[in-house]
């Protein structure tokens, strides 16, 4: 069964904050241009974070950085991880290209390592050749 949209418009309701990451990337990439790590979580016996690396993809964004299996998850930028919808809602904002601190506790230290984000690789992006589309974005504040 086939789905369609009347009038090809559709309506989503987002956090202005995350409204602005999408118009940003559609203003320097043509489309929005979501970052990739490369990195598997798993729930963490930690106090600090409860999740924690349970691995990297071969030649991921993390891995290049230095990330290590068994690093406690504390900080993605400048968001706290205290769950894993912490680290799902901060990997929204990511962009691919642009460099992210992630703060990990390893060997009972923190330690503030830079990653710069990828494009996800089972994502094509295809290249702009003319300008780039028209998104409008209705934003509803209050309740």
């Amino acid at each position: 069964m086939e789905s369609s949209l009347e009038g090809g418009a559709g309506c989503f309701v987002l956090p202005i904050e995350a409204a602005e990451k999408v118009r940003s990337d559609v203003i320097r990439f043509g489309e929005p241009r979501p970052g990739w790590l490369g990195i598997k979580f798993g729930k963490s016996d930690g106090s600090d974070s409860p999740i924690e690396v349970t691995g990297l993809l071969p030649d991921s964004p993390s891995e290049k950085a230095g990330i290590q299996p068994k690093d406690v998850l504390v900080k993605v930028g400048d968001r706290k991880v205290s769950s894993l919808e912490d680290v799902l809602n901060a990997a929204f904002y990511l962009t691919a290209g642009d460099e992210v601190p992630l703060t990990v506790l390893r060997d009972g230290k923190t330690t503030e390592i830079n990653v710069r984000c990828s494009p996800n690789p089972l994502t094509v992006h295809q290249e702009v050749v003319s300008a780039p589309p028209v998104f409008n974005f209705s934003v509803h504040l209050g309740n």
